[in-house]
């Protein structure tokens, strides 16, 4: 079967066509009644796709076949194609987000044995600009490894609602933990963080 091709910022291009970012509903039903792997997501009124992810186990982008080789793998051939900093895109992450490109990579688990769950992704997504509310999106970037967004604000512009402050407390016994994401208060004029 022929790879999804995932062009970012437009959607992912699939045996059926090009599932586009701000299709209708109307637009994007027959192409996924064709291709019922695609996933997507409505934002709007009127509703328009705003998230495609690809869950099929094939697909490429700019010619880096997603999921025939290791996870590990792709992420280094992504990290040094796009000039990303190999320290941030490290191995051993379920989830990769590349803030710039609107993409994200996933696998639900782990593993360097090939063959294993976990060796290789299991989807790729794209999404339009403000899917994401901003604690999701610190928490997407939180999970890739990512720093907080760093925004600049114009002079006389609201805060910056985007940072926020994620902790993670591990239960100690390599089971399940806490993640805790809140946004700093602000003043009564919403100037900036209370003393």
């Amino acid at each position: 079967m022929a790879a999804d091709e995932v062009v970012p910022h437009i959607g992912i291009r699939s045996l059926a066509g090009m599932v586009r970012l701000g299709m209708t509903r109307a637009e994007v039903q027959p192409l996924l009644d064709q291709d019922r792997d695609i996933r997507v997501d409505f934002r709007g009124d009127p509703p328009v796709v705003a998230f495609v992810e690809s869950p099929k186990h094939w697909g490429s982008f700019e010619g880096i076949d997603l999921f025939e080789a290791g996870a590990d793998e792709v992420i280094a051939e992504i990290a040094e194609r796009l000039g990303l900093a190999p320290e941030v895109y490290r191995p051993g992450r379920h989830s990769y987000y590349f803030p710039d490109l609107r993409m994200g990579l996933w696998r639900s688990c782990v593993s360097d044995e090939d063959g294993d769950q976990g060796f290789t992704f299991d989807s790729v997504s794209v999404h339009a600009p403000g899917y994401y509310d901003p604690t999701g999106l610190a928490f997407i970037r939180h999970q890739g490894g990512l720093p907080p967004e760093q925004r600049h604000a114009e002079p006389g512009a609201a805060p910056d609602t985007a940072r926020c402050i994620v902790t993670h407390r591990s239960s100690g016994h390599g089971g399940a933990g806490e993640l805790i994401v809140r946004l700093p208060e602000v003043d009564a004029d919403g100037r900036g963080p209370t003393a």
